[in-house]
């Protein structure tokens, strides 16, 4: 790791991914009895030999890492525990840097990457494990650049991920009941992933980026985009957009009420339950391609199978289109 700026920017960039900017002063400076130093923020301060227990509990949260590991799991307790690994001895500055302050009468937690300024961090390696009691957190964001992220049973209603370069995140949430968003900007040369499974409904799902597959239940709404193979698992689905370029799509369903595909020269395969009582789909390009298992004939642009169409499937697409049971 070299040089890297961390500064006012870096802190917007984080709140930003909870907050449209008219909301932004509000939750940057609202509510309680402010306490700040140097870059006009509230009070961080570093570990104490590298870990401290917070014993209050938290509704938001806000992790920003640049490069090292990120883990962060449930435990049995009710405080928070934080632990920084370096490898060698360090200045302050270059420590990880927390805070916790009440705003709008929510508590929230920042969990910063070290103090903002410019650093050089060559030869330096800095890991952070943060562990929550097993309760819902309303929203939880994890910003990086290109550290690798596991994050194993946190429940939430809002859930934020996002990395200028994918190098690796395996994400498991046991609930994240309202929105989910995604953003790895880059594959850069890690050709990394991003594997995020949900045990829960979610109202809204969107994912953009490379390298992510995502496994869940039922979903209300999705939107992707991405130019990379794609995958996606899912229960009931009721409105889904998908635009990826020219790589390939993998999608399976019990049902998918609203589907619109563009996948351009990319394979699409879409799985349905072999008891499927019916789907509707209008290949608008690649129909010369198409090919399904289940027992139908296309007329024209349209493939109607059986007489219940829950399953409503729109595809743009000059590669191979597959309809298929599972």
């Amino acid at each position: 790791m070299k040089k890297h700026l961390f500064s006012i920017i870096s802190f917007f960039s984080l709140i930003l991914c909870s907050c449209d900017i008219v909301d932004l002063g509000n939750k940057l400076f609202g509510g309680g009895n402010n306490t700040t130093y140097d870059y006009g923020f509230y009070t961080f301060e570093s570990l104490k030999d590298g870990e401290t227990t917070i014993n209050e509990s938290v509704d938001w949260v806000y992790i920003h890492w640049v490069d090292g590991n990120v883990t962060v799991k449930t435990h049995e307790e009710d405080t928070i525990i934080i632990k920084e690994s370096i490898n060698k001895d360090i200045d302050e500055e270059l420590k990880l840097h927390y805070t916790t302050h009440v705003i709008d009468d929510v508590n929230r937690l920042y969990i910063e990457f070290c103090k903002s300024g410019t650093y050089d961090f060559e030869g330096i390696e800095k890991n952070v494990e943060v562990y929550f009691p097993e309760k819902l957190i309303n929203y939880f964001s994890i910003s990086t650049h290109t550290s690798q992220v596991s994050v194993d049973g946190i429940s939430c209603n809002d859930f934020s991920f996002t990395a200028s370069y994918v190098n690796s995140a395996d994400i498991y949430l046991k609930q994240a009941n309202s929105k989910l968003h995604f953003a790895s900007m880059d594959s850069g040369d890690y050709n990394g992933h991003v594997n995020i499974k949900v045990d829960s409904n979610v109202e809204d799902v969107s994912l953009s980026g490379l390298g992510i597959s995502f496994e869940g239940k039922d979903i209300t709404k999705a939107h992707v985009t991405t130019e990379d193979d794609f995958t996606f698992k899912a229960g009931i689905v009721d409105k889904m957009d998908i635009k990826n370029g020219n790589n390939n799509t993998t999608l399976y369903f019990k049902q998918v009420r609203d589907l619109e595909l563009d996948n351009g020269t990319g394979t699409s395969i879409i799985y349905l339950p072999t008891n499927t009582s019916g789907f509707n789909a209008e290949i608008k390009k690649g129909i010369e391609k198409f090919e399904t298992d289940f027992d139908v004939t296309p007329s024209g642009t349209k493939v109607n199978y059986g007489k219940e169409h829950y399953n409503k499937m729109t595809i743009k697409a000059t590669g191979p289109i597959k309809i298929l049971k599972y």
